[in-house]
């Protein structure tokens, strides 16, 4: 089980802004847990502009916090998630 005094200094990606996306994003903004975060809709990114990774891919996250509604291998970045498939919450 991961506790919130794991997440403290590590580099974390939200990935998708739905219901379960904007739910963690509260829990770590309450905690005072840095964190970056995307939605492949648009319309969603607006919620946590400042917070926002356009190029998530290239980078390295010690965790991944994935929407349900993400499907890692129909996804058109899913060489990112298989290669981290380990680190995805």
């Amino acid at each position: 089980m991961i506790f919130p005094k794991d997440f403290i200094d590590k580099k974390i990606l939200v990935f998708g802004l739905g219901i379960t996306g904007v739910s963690v994003i509260k829990f770590l903004i309450k905690k005072k847990i840095n964190f970056s975060c995307w939605d492949d809709n648009h319309k969603n990114n607006f919620l946590y502009k400042k917070n926002l990774d356009k190029f998530y891919y290239k980078k390295n996250y010690d965790f991944i916090i994935l929407s349900p509604g993400v499907n890692i291998y129909n996804h058109k970045n899913s060489y990112f998630f298989l290669l981290n498939k380990k680190k995805i919450i």
